[in-house]
């Protein structure tokens, strides 16, 4: 053959590039699954470790938040008892000398809206709850009367608000009237009421209060209101927010309950004063342990507000209120008791703050361990992925692969769901998906394994 007839049959550029397509394709054809689960694999570990490094900021941000409180609550029980109640008696002589009567609880308005949009689209976002401020809900209300003598008013002849009913209940050394919303206080069904139809409710009991204290022959030694539950609703679509919408929208839900939790302050100061003290109302955040969740505590001379916060929070401001610092002729605190009384109040609130730093720390111990143990199921399920793919190379199974490599991936999908969000229901999924993919894979390599192993 001459160089003519090997320059003839010198394949072209053109020539080399469909050869070099059709080994891709065939390539490809032959390795599909295999590739396939192998980019699955990759976007599922992906997703996975975008989902673990967020819960990883997340934690360590709460454990940060959780840590810088220890100064702060170390340093309550020594000092801050008498420091707090003599900083707040400075402050209220000031106020008391220039006159005012202003509230201690911080005013927080929500921003104010104009309504010149359309009909159409106010029903949309009303139904929605775009825009704010968002309504509040109320339930639990409840009135604690205590009275200095054993021997209780009959409660005959009183007219009660709608839906309320009173009891004759000891509480600590007091003897008291419960007057509270049905039905009973410690169920779960107690009605949600708005925030204008609370602040009826708690105008009915004042007048009742006035009725009691006109008809008995005594004055009530103390009044204690309570609002067990204090909710802002929020948007529907609150779900799919982002972390940082999340935390704005719940600090702006705080600030409007800590709005109503004012006008309630100032609503009941106007109706109830006290006659032989001058002290103005001081305010706390206050922690329930029994809850786990923050409230507000008023307390003035005559009454008291608790909000937010479980029945047992009343029950023990009235222990801490003993009958001896109450005055028997005018009733509420006695100018000489208050401090001391304000003393007990603001020890016990540190002490509370104590038990949340330290509920804070147990919720991050819990936390990491359920991340821990989704992650540890997450790798078995990947490494089963991983199997499954390599004796895919060496022993063809065709499509019924992908049953088991399906159910592998969705079990590792609910491990990673509930190493971020702690939820036992994913666990749960993730372990029956993990066995019946194992199920699967025996099912599936079983017949042939045995025919690779004993051959006709």
């Amino acid at each position: 053959m001459n160089v003519r007839d090997r320059v003839t049959f010198q394949p072209t550029k053109e020539q080399r590039v469909n050869n070099q397509r059709q080994v891709i394709a065939r390539f490809l054809q032959r390795n599909r699954y295999y590739l396939t689960y192998l980019g699955l694999l990759l976007l599922t570990c992906l997703g996975l470790f975008i989902q673990n490094l967020r819960f990883l900021r997340s934690a360590h941000k709460k454990s940060m938040d959780v840590t810088g409180q220890g100064p702060r609550q170390e340093g309550m029980d020594a000092v801050s008892t008498k420091a707090a109640s003599s900083n707040m008696l400075q402050a209220s002589n000031r106020i008391t000398d220039a006159g005012s009567q202003s509230s201690p609880v911080r005013v927080l308005q929500p921003p104010q809206h104009t309504s010149d949009e359309k009909p159409l689209l106010d029903n949309i976002k009303r139904f929605l709850r775009i825009e704010k401020p968002y309504p509040i809900a109320v339930s639990g209300i409840a009135c604690y009367i205590l009275w200095k003598r054993e021997r209780l008013p009959s409660g005959r002849g009183y007219t009660f608000p709608k839906g309320f009913q009173s009891r004759s209940i000891p509480l600590g050394a007091w003897a008291a009237i419960h007057i509270f919303q049905l039905p009973l206080p410690d169920s779960q069904n107690a009605p949600w009421l708005e925030d204008q139809d609370a602040m009826d409710v708690i105008e009915k009991l004042l007048e009742l209060l006035k009725v009691i204290t006109a008809t008995e022959s005594s004055r009530p030694a103390y009044i204690i209101f309570h609002v067990q539950a204090v909710r802002t609703q929020q948007p529907l679509l609150y779900r799919f927010y982002s972390e940082k919408r999340k935390n704005a929208n719940d600090r702006y839900a705080l600030d409007v309950q800590e709005e109503f939790v004012e006008r309630l302050q100032t609503l009941i100061g106007a109706n109830l004063k006290s006659v032989n003290n001058d002290w103005v109302p001081n305010g706390f955040e206050h922690y329930d342990r029994n809850s786990q969740r923050r409230g507000w505590l008023t307390i003035a001379p005559a009454w008291a507000l608790i909000a937010g916060l479980d029945a047992e929070e009343a029950q023990v401001l009235a222990d801490l209120i003993q009958p001896r610092n109450a005055s028997s002729e005018y009733g509420g605190i006695l100018s000489r008791c208050y401090e001391e009384v304000l003393q007990r109040v603001a020890q016990w609130n540190g002490t509370q703050d104590i038990f949340e730093a330290v509920n804070q720390l147990k919720e991050v111990v819990e936390g990491s361990k359920k991340s821990t143990d989704g992650q540890v199921w997450l790798n078995f399920a990947l490494a089963s992925i991983g199997v499954l793919l390599a004796l895919s190379t060496i022993v063809q199974v065709g499509a019924g692969l992908i049953v088991p490599l399906v159910l592998f991936a969705g079990a590792s999908m609910l491990h990673a769901g509930y190493a971020s969000t702690g939820q036992r229901s994913f666990q749960i999924l993730g372990l029956l998906l993990f066995t019946a993919a194992v199920i699967a894979s025996i099912a599936l390599f079983a017949p042939l394994s045995i025919s690779l192993l004993h051959p006709k």
